[in-house]
């Protein structure tokens, strides 16, 4: 069958990297998995390969890849849904860990929709572009947006690099295997990530720069930088999670 250039799909093939996903998303009796993309079904199998957990919802956005799965695969434990992930798990679901196989171009959107859901899986294991996955990992002085806000509701580790080869076609960039293990908060994020984004507007400016940009006073800022210990010098890539959380607890007052 073949794939649809514009769902940028890659079929995985590697087994190696199955087995990765797979010992990554640590399956416990009773849990429910949501596969994001399954294609052919090569991760699906190696899923259902595994005894102890109860249900496995596979999410397929291209109909000739549902019907062929939903066909093929007997297992009283599967079930697939044809439609679209991004709209799909904006609706709650009683699901303890999500993995997939992703297509590139939905990585940001995702990662966006799953930092906002309210009750959290315990782990997510995902295949995305191995730059984005460094990104998402960068620490001081190369912290960028994406891994502040991811940080902020997420442990990130990149578990494998996976080479093009692994899929047909073959991408022509390498990949990663990345795994998420979400945070308890206690409060809705939105702000938060609103605050990060102002901070990194412009991010060869500094802290300061960017801050005067959005909706904080002149006094607030000074003050919330001297009680977080910064000077309003430094830029957001040499910012660590702790000064992120200081400096926006001063501008919360």
């Amino acid at each position: 069958m073949h794939t649809k250039k514009k769902l940028g799909q890659y079929i995985l093939h590697d087994s190696s990297v199955t087995r990765c996903i797979v010992d990554a998303i640590e399956i416990k009796t009773g849990d429910t998995i949501i596969e994001i993309g399954p294609g052919t079904g090569f991760l699906t199998k190696a899923l259902l390969e595994e005894k102890l957990f109860s249900t496995l919802i596979a999410i397929e956005k291209d109909e000739r890849f549902a019907r062929n799965l939903k066909d093929e695969i007997q297992d009283p434990r599967f079930e697939i849904i044809k439609g679209d992930a991004l709209e799909i798990l904006k609706k709650p679901f009683l699901v303890n860990k999500i993995v997939g196989n992703i297509p590139y171009y939905i990585t940001g959107r995702l990662l966006r929709i799953l930092s906002e859901l309210k009750k959290k899986p315990e782990r997510i294991v995902l295949m995305i572009q191995k730059e984005v996955a460094e990104r998402i990992e960068a620490v001081p002085p190369k912290t960028t947006l994406l891994s502040a806000i991811t940080n902020h509701w997420a442990h990130p580790r990149i578990l494998k690099i996976v080479p093009p080869g692994a899929f047909t076609p073959q991408p022509q960039v390498e990949s990663a295997v990345i795994l998420l293990k979400p945070k308890e908060l206690k409060e809705s994020p939105l702000e938060f990530y609103k605050f990060l984004r102002i901070l990194f507007t412009h991010p060869r400016k500094t802290i300061l720069n960017n801050l005067k940009t959005g909706e904080y006073e002149e006094e607030l800022i000074q003050k919330a930088l001297k009680s977080a210990v910064l000077t309003g010098q430094e830029r957001g890539g040499s910012l660590s999670e702790e000064n992120f959380n200081a400096l926006f607890k001063g501008l919360s007052r």
